[in-house]
C-alpha cells in the first residue's frame, strides 16, 4: 500500500477486501487454490459425525468461516454444529487436547499433526468445496496483488513474473516429493511434512479467463460482492 513493494503474495480475501474498500490493489495471478484441511480429534467417517460438536475457524467472517457455514448448510448441519473462533495455533491445541471435535487448519500445520498422529484429516477444504460448487475444487486462496497505479508502468515485469510462475506451479503440483526434498530444510520442516503439505495443497496456473470465471463463481457461492474487470490486471 505504501509503495515499498511491487507485489505481494497474500490471502485472496485480503486483496479482495482492500480492493472493495479502497480500490488501490488489483489481482495479478492466483497460484494456490486450496491450502487448508478440516482436521478432527478422532477418526470420523463423514461430515455428519460433526453433529453436536464444535468446529474452530480462525476468526468470524474469515473465508474459512464462510466456507464452513456454506458446507454445513449443504449437509443439513447448520443447526447441529457450532462454529467457534481461535487462531490456528490455539485451535490446533484445542483439537489435540480434545476440547474441539474439529478445526480447520492450514498447511503445513495440518500435515504435521496428521503425521504425528495427533489429529485426523476428515477432508481437504478444496475437496469439500467441490460438493457445493458443482465439482469445482478450486477456490482462490493465495494470490499476487499489485497497486493499481503501478500496473501500467510495470505490466511487462508483472507479465514476466506470472509467465515464469505458471510452469513452476505446475511442476510443484506434478512432483511434490521432489520439491519437498529440495526445499524442506529451507522451510524448516521435516521432509515428510513438507511433502505431505505440498501434496495436500491445491496448486494450479489457469489463464486469465479461466481464473476469473472460477473466482466469480467462488464469490457468488460465498455470497460476496462480485468484482468487475478493473479488479484484474490483464497480463496475457
Amino acid at each position: 500500500i505504501n509503495g515499498e513493494a511491487d507485489a505481494v503474495a497474500t490471502g485472496f480475501a485480503v486483496g479482495y477486501s482492500r480492493y472493495r474498500s479502497a480500490g488501490d490493489l488489483v489481482h495479478l495471478t492466483t497460484p494456490v487454490w486450496g491450502a487448508s484441511a478440516l482436521m478432527t480429534a478422532r477418526p470420523l467417517s463423514g461430515m455428519a459425525d460433526l453433529a453436536g460438536g464444535t468446529v474452530y475457524a480462525p476468526f468470524e467472517g474469515s473465508p474459512i468461516d464462510l466456507h464452513l457455514k456454506v458446507a454445513l448448510a449443504a449437509e443439513g448441519l447448520a443447526d447441529r454444529v457450532s462454529i467457534a473462533y481461535a487462531p490456528f495455533p490455539q485451535a490446533s491445541a484445542f483439537l489435540v487436547e480434545g476440547r474441539a471435535v474439529a478445526a480447520v487448519l492450514v498447511e503445513p500445520l495440518a500435515s504435521r499433526l496428521e503425521l504425528e498422529g495427533r489429529a485426523y484429516r476428515l477432508e481437504n477444504l478444496h475437496d469439500g468445496w467441490a460438493r457445493v460448487s458443482g465439482g469445482e475444487r478450486r477456490s482462490p486462496q493465495v494470490s499476487l496483488f499489485a497497486r493499481s497505479d503501478a500496473v501500467d508502468s510495470r505490466r511487462a515485469q508483472f507479465s514476466l513474473l506470472a509467465s515464469r510462475l505458471a510452469p513452476i506451479v505446475r511442476r510443484v503440483a506434478a512432483d511434490p516429493a521432489a520439491y519437498a526434498g529440495r526445499y524442506a530444510a529451507v522451510l524448516g520442516l521435516p521432509e515428510a511434512v513438507a511433502r505431505a503439505a505440498l501434496e495436500n495443497t491445491l496448486f494450479d496456473a489457469p489463464g486469465d479467463a479461466e481464473s476469473q470465471a472460477v473466482i466469480a463463481r467462488y464469490l457468488e457461492i460465498m455470497g460476496l460482492a462480485a468484482v468487475g474487470p478493473a479488479f484484474y490486471a490483464s497480463l496475457e
